[in-house]
């Protein structure tokens, strides 16, 4: 009995250390593996970190609005009798829109142009009579209010003509009419929208922590959806003067010239507000940083000495705290100094301390 324990014993000794062998000789040659891969070089592509000036900017979100804009309609009822546009015309201030029936209006006028002619001649007369002292001042005062009156009425009938012209308020262009000849229509009933399109305002809003950073006259860039790869300037025409005190910003309105017309009042666009210029930013290509919920991190070239005391470049991870992005071009802001080497391509090969060989010849992928 003794003597079965004791081969026993002798065999789990032996299966035991059989076993540790084999985790230690593997534990070596995955160091050794992992050693020799620290040493030999990993091809990459590097960029160096430059100093240069830095123009950020204050992205936000709006519309488009027309600096002057309306539902053209008349002051008067009528019937129209003239449709003088059509939909998406360019008019002038003062263009004639819609003419409604106005002969009675101008019967009216000719009745009261005679009367006033009438009145007129009866006050020279009298004017005249006065002078040779033949009526009384009393009369002579009447005939002088019976003329304006007279007169009173004639602009009244003039106006009323004018108020069956219906003209354009200002420059701009025309919607879609909605009027038709023959059509009767009544005060305040759209007939077409006339907006000014040159300039626009484009509103927005900004962080209330931003109202330190922004001004009058402050120059801003505006993208849009329909022309993706153009930007249009402006600058900043007001800032509200309250803060929205259920979102915390404040309003601001820029001026963008449009001469060609390209925008249109309602489009959404992309608001760029530009801040002064930093005239010495260190940057680095966006590729060279590594984003990573540690952190965000790029590797930098350094030289070192190996055991024979050779030179050789290793890499050193470091953690880098970024700033504005732009153009594929970031600021870092702490982590790299200018002149340093940077990894732009390559880095997923990577580890702190590795042997590279920079080839920057040839674009390389990760």
């Amino acid at each position: 009995m003794t003597r079965r324990i004791i081969i026993v014993v002798c065999a789990l000794i032996i299966v035991f250390g059989i076993v540790f062998g084999f985790h230690y000789l593997r534990g070596v040659m995955i160091g050794k593996y992992v050693n020799q891969m620290m040493q030999q070089p990993v091809t990459i592509s590097t960029s160096e970190a430059k100093v240069q000036p830095w123009t950020s900017t204050i992205q936000a979100v709006g519309n488009l609005t027309a600096v002057n804009g309306v539902d053209v309609n008349s002051q008067v009822p009528g019937q129209v009798v003239k449709v003088a546009f059509q939909s998406g015309q360019d008019v002038k201030k003062g263009n004639l829109l819609v003419q409604l029936d106005d002969r009675l209006d101008r019967q009216n006028l000719q009745t009261q142009m005679a009367q006033l002619n009438f009145v007129q001649q009866d006050y020279n007369r009298k004017k005249a009579l006065a002078q040779q002292k033949v009526i009384s001042p009393s009369e002579l005062d009447k005939a002088n209010t019976d003329l304006r009156q007279a007169q009173s009425v004639v602009a009244a009938a003039q106006l009323s003509i004018a108020f069956k012209q219906i003209r354009a308020p200002f420059n701009g262009r025309l919607g879609i009419s909605q009027v038709n000849v023959g059509q009767y229509i009544s005060p305040g009933v759209p007939l077409v929208t006339i907006q000014q399109m040159d300039p626009l305002f484009v509103d927005f809003s900004l962080p209330e922590q931003q109202l330190r950073l922004v001004y009058n006259n402050q120059p801003v860039e505006v993208r849009v959806d329909e022309f993706p790869h153009q930007r249009f300037p402006g600058k900043i025409s007001a800032i509200n003067s309250r803060s929205d005190p259920t979102t915390h910003t404040i309003g601001v309105r820029a001026e963008i010239p449009n001469p060609d017309t390209k925008l249109y009042p309602g489009l959404f666009a992309v608001v760029n507000v530009i801040l002064p210029t930093q005239q010495s930013v260190v940057t680095v290509p966006q590729t060279a940083i590594n984003y990573s919920l540690n952190g965000d991190s790029v590797f930098v070239v350094v030289n070192k000495k190996d055991q024979n005391g050779k030179t050789i470049q290793q890499v050193e991870q470091r953690f880098v705290k970024v700033g504005d992005r732009k153009d594929n071009v970031a600021v870092i802001l702490s982590g790299v100094q200018a002149g340093e080497q940077v990894v732009t391509s390559g880095q997923l090969k990577l580890q702190p301390g590795m042997t590279v060989h920079v080839d920057n010849s040839v674009k390389l992928k990760d």
